[in-house]
């Protein structure tokens, strides 16, 4: 059974904090105002096994047409399953297609995501096509 994690960003040091379960139980946390933008591990690692927290941006390489393509997402949890949800004009301009979600889980299986960034530090990240 995989331990359940969070990261918290310190607004005062500009660092990520990481915290387990047992630690918030006791309190580790309670009493620092300046965390902020709280994200939980999806239980998962890009291709460079680094662990994959809600709110990653990553990049996701795609091959269609012969062609190996990259698109860039934030991860998110929707319907209970951790997704990359890409931004709409990158989303049309690479996967023309009748499916609307990319389940985390085959990009990290077939070793085609990277985190980049997060949502909170790099929003910039989301808006480059």
């Amino acid at each position: 059974m995989r331990e359940i994690e969070f990261k918290a960003l310190d607004i005062g040091t500009n660092e990520w904090l990481y915290f387990t379960l047992l630690e918030l139980i006791l309190g580790y946390a309670r009493h620092n105002n300046r965390l902020k933008y709280w994200c939980r591990y999806t239980g998962l690692k890009d291709k460079n096994n680094k662990k994959i927290f809600e709110r990653d941006i990553v990049k996701c390489i795609w091959c269609g047409d012969y062609k190996q393509k990259s698109i860039i997402g934030v991860i998110k949890m929707i319907d209970g399953c951790w997704d990359v949800v890409f931004n709409e004009p990158q989303y049309d301009k690479f996967l023309k297609c009748e499916m609307l979600r990319r389940y985390v889980k085959c990009f990290t299986i077939n070793h085609t995501l990277e985190i980049i960034g997060n949502d909170s530090e790099k929003p910039e990240l989301l808006l480059k096509e």
